[in-house]
């Protein structure tokens, strides 16, 4: 189900029972899996993998080629850096970057400043 005002570019596959919330914009070439929810005002960049019943907190980012697992959930007003390998949930307001194949918190201190 896509919300209002969505912007889904080229290439995306949005699975039974996936859900888009208002406002969110997908790269293109992303895959949004069954039962997973992308709340409001998200952007997914490209090439966003989103496992099974995964969800995406509000006026959150993901950059590109990220993939986050099964039944993962990303919290409200989070950045997720590019190539990251998300394997269990994110707090709200938390950056993730990428330091080898997982994503590795970045101190709040630091994350105030990007958002």
């Amino acid at each position: 189900m896509l919300g209002p005002n969505c912007l889904v570019t080229e290439g995306n596959v949005l699975q039974p029972h996936s859900r888009l919330g208002e406002g969110v914009v997908l790269g293109s070439g992303n895959l949004i899996s069954h039962h997973a929810v992308v709340e409001e005002y998200c952007y997914l960049a490209a090439r966003v993998v989103l496992g099974g019943a995964a969800r995406v907190g509000h006026h959150s980012f993901v950059g590109l080629n990220v993939t986050i697992r099964e039944n993962v959930k990303i919290g409200a007003a989070c950045l997720i850096g590019a190539a990251a390998l998300v394997l269990k949930d994110v707090p709200d307001g938390q950056a993730l970057l990428t330091q080898g194949t997982q994503a590795s918190p970045m101190p709040a201190a630091r994350v105030r400043g990007l958002l």
